[in-house]
This record gives structure tokens, C-alpha cells and sequence, in this order.
């Protein structure tokens, strides 16, 4: 009894000290955010379109809508046909709920760095079994340099969410590895994750792990059915994911568009080697490197040489992430082949995490004696800490008041950064903003129309041969003319109108009657999304005939 209490005051000890670690990191990480006014980062404009954007489908009963009305005046900009949505739905949701734009986001940051935290924990810790590694490893993760610059200077919503899954990605990748695959929801939320946030940290999570799985070819050989279970976890989650990806890939195989004419070559961003160390954005800093000094003086043996060889892995694979940012490769060279990463530097995200993670574990394992691992902890905490503010204040980007109505003023809504995902028939944006109130017919004569939500309608009888509508298009649109007794003719819709705008063919209508326009989606975006559904709910329902099955086992054993 004695002994039980013991072991219970010990962990309510932990559970204590856990507490006042998470509350203090997220203290200094949440610091800028206290304010009413908004965080001001390079991309903050751009990304709030897109959750006012959201705000504004869910209101219309669209909240899936491909393509993003609110964007270019009205016009159109398919940012969630190629950026997914997946966590901007809470900030959307908090809109929606009349909460201001600049809270909205300021707790959707908020929000990220606690996912961020929790998953970093939860996954070292699964791998080592050791809670004190996962606290080290989440409290680096969530304050190191490049993790808080994404947020407050660069505001790059797609890199600081994969930060959340790319913890899974690893410990999946460990699954596989060392543990024979056991959990392989891991494997596929990770990637899943990552996949629904940004499609550059994807690319770099598809590399890793074609590297670890290279080196470890033999226990592939060794384990065949390792194969089949990584394959079958890889076409689960591409089905689950298929919502996203697959429409994405069908308008890219209809459409050309300006993310195919780099603006940009990688060449032209690369680092100095030094900068890497440096405390001046892009850079990973010192502290990710301090932390993996004491791997020098452990030695490998029979009872750790999984989770060291694992470790060594990681270790080696964010050192090597992390100086290919740099000149040490020749990105004027292989830059042409990977000209979709844009800047060599975003390769700091995965290796902030490997190193975060090996870090961790390197601690963990060099350090056995518990007074002594406290003093560690402690060290940690404030370098972190102390790099966090250092950092914050010196790289914050100032704040800006966004009113609920800001983006209901026409020009603020072309904030689309480089506007990769304009097709490349949209050949001047400034001109375009200029026209987005006008609809023009064959003989350059302007048509009146009202807006309602995604649609246009003309209320006129047209007789011209087409009109340009002010969409820009995408393969989705869909016109008809709805006359009197509720009939519908539809007619065919092509973006060769002016600009890249919509062009609705008359020339064969035989109908007088209302003409509406609007964005339907495709047949491939219908299926999809049924699919992503249909795999969804089997999923659940197979994890749910697992649990009774197990739970029926457990009873008749008793």
C-alpha cells in the first residue's frame, strides 16, 4: 500500500511538473498574440482571404466550394482547389460565429502551437517509452527559431501546421522499422497531415522516408509482409486524401497555370553555410545543435541499438536537411528539377524536427540519473525560452487591425501572393481587378448581372452569340438558362474569354429566361469526395470491429 502511494505521488508529481512546463512554453510561444490587434507576417493577408473566404462558403451552404468567391473582387481565385483547408476550418468556424478576424487567428495560432506541442510529446514519447524525452522534444519543437519565424514573420499557415504531423511521420517511420508496423494509423496520419497542409514539406517527408527505408532495405527483405502493410497504409490514405489531391490533379491536366512558370528559382535563395547557425531569418539557430552534443560520448549496445541506430538516422538526416539549404549543394544545377520548393531554406522545417526529436532522445539516453536529468530539463527549458524572446523581439513584423469588413474592400481581396494558381490566360491581374463588375457580350457591350453568393445572374434576355462573365476560369463552371415553367437549358462554358474570364456560349440557346452562372464542380471532385467519405466511414467502422473483438477476447480469457 505504502508502495502504491509512493508511485502515485511520484506521478502526480510529473503530471504536475508536465502541467507547468506546457503552461510556460505556451506563455512565451502565445506572448505576441495577447493583443487585439493581428500578427503582420509576409503571407497574413493571403491567408486570411482564404479563412474569410471559407467564412463566406460555409455562410452560402457551400463550405467545400473549390474555388473561392470572395477572392479577386469576386471573380474567383481556386486557392482551396490547390491550398487545402483542412485545419482553417476552426478559424473559418470562429467567423462564422461572429468572432473578430484578427482573435480568429490569433487563436487558430494558438491553437497550432498546442497540437504542435502535444504531438511532438506523444510521439517521442511512443518511441522511447520516456515521457522526459517527449517534454524535451515538444518544448524544443514548439520554441525553436525557424518554428516561430514561420509563424510571426512569415505567417506561413501551410509550414507551421505540417509542424503538427510531421512528429507522426517519424514515429511512423519507426513503426515500420523497429516495431513491425503495429500501428499503422500513425504511418497514415502522418502523411495524411502533412498532406492536407503543405505540399513542400510532403515532398521532403516522401524523401525521408524513401531514405530511411533504402537504408533499412533489410529488414524488408527480412519481412516481406512489411511491404504489403506499408503499400495498403499508403493507398488508404491517398483514398482518404483523394478529395484534395485528385481535383487538383484533374485541373492541372485541363488547365495551364502560372505555378508551372517558376517565379522564382531556388538558386536565387540558398544560404550561406553560416547562416545557418545565425539568429537572423532563415536560419535554424544554435540550440537544435546543442542539444544532439552529448550523442559523441554514448556508445551503442545490444539493449539500445534500435532506438540509437534510429536516432543516428535522424540525427544525420536533419544535419543533412539543414546544410542543403545552403551552398554546399548545387542548387543552380538540381534547382530546375525542384523549382516548386522556391526557397532552399524551407528544408529548415524537417530538419528542425529530426533534430528536435534525436535531440531529445539523445538527452534522454545520455542522462540516467534523475536529479541530474531535472537540471537538464531545466537548461533546456531556458535556453529555449531565452532563444524564444530573444527572437520575438527582434523579428516581430508589427501588428495591423483587420476590421470584420476589411475584405469587403475589392482591392484587398487580390492579395494572392504570386498567384500560382491563376491559369496562365489570366494576363493582367490589374486589369482584370478593373473589370470584375462587368460582363461584356460578343459586341463589347457591357450586360448588367447581379451577384448572389458564387453566382452570377443575368436577368435580361441575351441574343448575342456569348458573354464574358467576370470568373476567372476553371474547369466546374456551369451555365444554364432557367426560364419560366422551371426548365433548364444548359450551355457550354470555356475560358476563352477576355482575360481568362468565363465565356458562356448563346450562339445554339433556344431558350428566353434567366442566365445563371456558377461554380458546380466537376463529376472527378463529385466522386472524390465520396470516396474520401465511403473510406472514412470504413475506416471507423473497421477500428470499431477491432475494439469489440479485442474487448470480447479480453472477456473470455477472464
Amino acid at each position: 500500500m505504502q508502495a502504491r502511494k509512493l508511485l502515485l505521488g511520484k506521478q502526480t508529481r510529473e503530471t504536475k511538473i508536465a502541467a507547468v512546463i506546457f503552461f510556460i512554453v505556451m506563455l512565451i510561444a502565445c506572448s505576441p498574440l495577447f493583443t487585439k490587434n493581428c500578427i503582420n507576417g509576409h503571407d497574413i493577408a493571403y491567408h486570411l482571404l482564404r479563412i474569410e473566404s471559407l467564412k463566406e462558403g460555409i455562410l452560402m451552404g457551400h463550405p467545400f466550394l473549390k474555388v473561392n468567391v470572395l477572392f479577386l473582387g469576386g471573380a474567383g481565385y481556386a486557392s482551396s482547389m490547390f491550398y487545402p483547408d483542412f485545419l482553417l476550418y476552426f478559424p473559418a468556424l470562429l467567423r462564422v460565429l461572429g468572432v473578430s478576424i484578427n482573435t480568429s487567428y490569433h487563436l487558430f495560432v494558438a491553437f497550432c502551437f498546442i497540437l504542435c506541442y502535444g504531438s511532438t510529446f506523444y510521439c517521442t514519447k511512443q518511441i522511447t517509452k520516456s515521457s522526459y524525452a517527449g517534454t524535451i522534444a515538444a518544448v524544443v519543437l514548439t520554441l525553436c527559431q525557424y518554428h516561430m519565424d514561420d509563424v510571426y514573420i512569415r505567417s506561413a499557415v501551410g509550414e507551421y501546421t505540417a509542424f503538427i504531423f510531421i512528429p507522426f511521420v517519424i514515429y511512423g517511420i519507426y513503426d515500420v522499422l523497429y516495431e513491425h508496423m503495429k500501428k499503422p494509423w500513425v504511418f497514415a496520419l502522418g502523411f495524411m497531415g502533412v498532406l492536407l497542409c503543405h505540399f513542400n514539406s510532403l515532398a521532403m517527408c516522401v524523401g525521408l522516408c524513401f531514405l530511411a527505408f533504402v537504408i533499412k532495405i533489410k529488414v524488408f527483405v527480412k519481412e516481406p509482409k512489411l511491404v504489403i502493410k506499408v503499400l495498403i497504409t499508403t493507398i488508404v490514405t491517398l483514398l482518404i486524401t483523394i478529395t484534395y489531391w485528385l481535383p487538383m490533379l484533374e485541373q492541372m491536366i485541363s488547365t495551364e497555370f502560372y505555378v508551372n512558370h517558376a517565379w522564382i528559382s531556388p538558386a536565387d535563395a540558398m544560404q550561406e553555410v553560416s547562416t545557418v547557425f545565425s539568429s537572423v531569418f532563415p536560419a535554424l539557430g544554435f540550440a537544435l545543435f546543442v542539444i544532439i552534443i552529448p550523442r559523441i560520448y554514448l556508445k551503442k549496445e545490444e539493449d539500445n541499438k534500435n532506438i540509437m541506430e534510429f536516432t543516428d538516422l535522424l540525427m544525420i538526416a536533419g544535419i543533412c536537411f539543414a546544410f542543403a539549404a545552403t551552398r554546399l549543394l548545387p542548387w543552380d544545377r538540381i534547382g530546375k528539377y525542384v523549382d516548386f520548393i522556391q526557397f532552399p531554406w524551407r528544408l529548415y522545417i524537417i530538419a528542425s524536427v529530426c533534430l528536435a526529436m534525436s535531440g531529445a532522445v539523445i538527452l534522454h539516453m545520455y542522462f540516467t540519473d534523475n536529479k541530474t536529468r531535472e537540471y537538464v530539463l531545466l537548461a533546456v527549458i531556458v535556453m529555449m525560452c531565452a532563444s524564444a524572446v530573444y527572437n520575438l523581439e527582434r523579428t516581430q513584423e508589427g501588428y495591423y487591425s483587420y476590421s470584420s469588413d476589411y475584405f469587403e474592400y475589392v482591392p484587398y481581396t487580390s492579395n494572392i501572393i504570386g498567384g500560382e494558381w491563376l491559369p496562365v490566360s489570366v494576363e493582367n491581374l490589374n486589369h482584370l481587378m478593373e473589370k470584375v463588375d462587368v460582363a461584356t457580350n460578343d459586341k463589347g457591350e457591357e450586360v448588367a448581372f447581379k451577384r448572389e453568393g458564387n453566382k452570377i445572374i443575368i436577368t435580361q434576355a441575351v441574343k448575342d452569340k456569348y458573354v464574358d462573365v467576370p470568373f476567372v476560369y476553371y474547369k466546374g463552371y456551369s451555365a444554364y438558362i432557367k426560364d419560366n415553367s422551371g426548365g433548364k437549358e444548359v450551355l457550354k462554358v470555356t475560358g476563352d474569354g477576355e482575360n481568362g474570364l468565363c465565356r458562356v456560349w448563346l450562339s445554339e440557346s433556344k431558350s428566353d429566361g434567366i442566365l445563371i452562372v456558377e461554380y458546380m464542380g466537376t463529376l472527378i471532385q463529385k466522386i472524390s469526395f465520396m470516396i474520401t467519405i465511403v473510406c472514412l466511414g470504413s475506416v471507423f467502422a473497421v477500428t470499431i470491429w477491432n475494439r469489440e473483438k479485442n474487448r470480447r477476447h479480453q472477456i473470455e480469457e477472464v
